[in-house]
């Protein structure tokens, strides 16, 4: 799993991503069809309903680990009376919370009911027609880029790998300095990377290279096996065997 870090991480938030995205065609497209065919009717706010929500936190420690903690919120959501033409009367919860609440009692309302089913109601307004498709698209979209420009760059990485290994140059690099990548957590763990340089004969310049997540120990050494596109130093692989 280790190993793979790149493409599992890529692969789960393109899937996630993806999947958001459908749900966001999905709403969207629902929507849609209810406005075609809603009906509309003024509506009275008779109770607000508190709903209390548990968020979990992580507090990471100085040696890697998480302590699980938590916070507790909520949101008001208003719970709406309105009739029917034949005043029949309907009451529902708005899908839409916050806190402060969005409306007090008594509050007069503009209502969006399907005629054929009126218990399928909603408030008028952007905010309760389009915030689901909107959210679940932006979130969607989000992870599905961070997902395939992950798999974009991982499948590159392999390519230039391959590339190197028939036809790179091997050198030896002076290790400088291993160092603990706090970006990545894997199981309340960190990775190493072993940071090197090399002084070119050719061109007398210094190059530096840093090597891939190193999840084990390092061996104790003061060189390591770098292998370099002879005409251009800086697409590399650091060699761990």
């Amino acid at each position: 799993m280790k190993k793979h870090f790149l493409w599992i991480f890529g692969g789960i938030f393109s899937i996630v991503g993806i999947g958001l995205l459908i749900g966001a065609i999905y709403s969207f497209t629902s929507t849609a069809s209810f406005l075609k065919t809603a009906a509309t009717a003024d509506g009275t706010v008779i109770s607000l309903k508190y709903v209390e929500t548990v968020k979990e936190t992580c507090v990471s420690t100085n040696d890697g680990m998480c302590v699980g903690g938590s916070t507790i919120g909520g949101n008001y959501y208003p719970i709406i009376e309105f009739r029917l033409p034949d005043e029949t009367v309907v009451s529902f919860r708005s899908k839409v919370g916050s806190n402060p609440a969005p409306h007090l009692v008594s509050d007069k309302v503009r209502v969006l009911y399907d005629p054929a089913n009126p218990d399928n109601a909603q408030l008028e307004g952007f905010a309760n027609t389009w915030l689901l498709p909107i959210i679940l698209g932006s979130i969607g979209l989000v992870c599905s880029v961070v997902g395939l420009v992950t798999i974009f760059f991982a499948v590159k990485k392999r390519q230039l790998k391959q590339w190197l290994k028939q036809n790179g140059k091997h050198i030896t690099a002076e290790i400088t300095q291993i160092s603990v990548d706090e970006s990545i957590t894997i199981n309340g763990r960190h990775p190493n990377r072993i940071f090197s340089q090399y002084k070119n004969p050719e061109d007398k310049k210094t190059y530096i290279f840093k090597s891939d997540a190193l999840w084990d120990n390092p061996l104790p050494s003061k060189t390591v096996d770098v292998v370099v596109d002879p005409a251009d130093y800086k697409r590399y692989f650091v060699d761990l065997g």
